[in-house]
């Protein structure tokens, strides 16, 4: 009957269903003796109906118009609560989205690497922390326009979302700099993932022909095992690293002129 109700996403009303058919095998009226049913759909705020507001008893039923018109108004207010909820979640995911690469912002980092932390930690599980830094981001704004340097930034964040697994978080710390946070088990595997992602951040380059050329990004990374120091901390350390491969980076093109 509930199935019924679902399938149709319509009312349905058997005041007594022991003398139809098509009933006799339905489970309620074989184990329990539910002869009477009167459902109405219950919907996510998509419209797509997930279960049903029921009533069903032993005996034959003739619900009034006022009764039948109390569940429908139940209807709306669990229907209602619903909407109300899945806009407040969406606020919150707006609160935490990057509106530039719609990966998350710091204050969604923040919220969700915490959690990371406090599964890895439990599980005694290694956790991985990249830090990324663009290089020559200003000389693609100043010279190319800034239009140019958000296709330079979303390339990278394209890039990101392609490598990363489904637990790892991904974000843009702001401006350039980016963090991803992952749960790998060794220090090669860590290489392995920046690998991948100079090899996809090279292809996705290939659609921006104008900086192709000159792009790339800076990487400083850290495999902690627990207990881990607090995220602050790990997130100043990897930045550090960053910073520090990025001077020898530009110490080493020098000698080569």
């Amino acid at each position: 009957m509930n199935h019924q109700v679902v399938k149709d996403n319509n009312s349905l009303c058997i005041n007594d269903a022991s003398n139809i058919e098509k009933w006799q095998d339905n489970p309620e009226l074989l184990n329990e003796g539910l002869i009477s049913y009167l459902g109405i759909p219950l919907c996510w705020p998509s419209g797509d109906v997930f279960g049903t507001l029921c009533v069903l008893d032993q005996k034959v039923t003739n619900y009034s118009e006022e009764f039948v018109e109390l569940l429908w108004m139940f209807k709306d207010i669990v229907d209602g609560e619903l909407r109300y909820i899945n806009l407040l979640n969406r606020f919150e995911e707006i609160s935490e989205t990057d509106e530039l690469t719609t990966l998350l912002n710091r204050r969604g980092f923040i919220r969700h690497a915490t959690t990371l932390c406090e599964i890895a930690n439990r599980d005694k599980r290694p956790l991985g922390l990249f830090y990324f830094d663009l290089n020559g981001l200003k000389s693609v704004n100043d010279n190319l326009g800034h239009e140019m340097g958000d296709k330079y930034i979303g390339a990278f964040a394209n890039s990101l979302s392609q490598i990363k697994r489904q637990t790892d978080i991904a974000v843009r710390v702001g401006g350039d700099e980016f963090c991803l946070m992952t749960l790998l088990p060794s220090r090669q595997d860590m290489d392995k993932l920046a690998q991948r992602l100079n090899i996809t951040f090279t292809e996705q380059l290939k659609t921006i022909p104008q900086i192709s050329a000159t792009a790339s990004f800076s990487v400083g990374s850290h495999l902690y095992n627990a207990p881990f120091p607090k995220l602050e901390q790990m997130i100043k350390e990897t930045d550090e690293l960053m910073y520090q491969n990025k001077l020898k980076s530009k110490s080493n093109s020098h000698k080569k002129e």
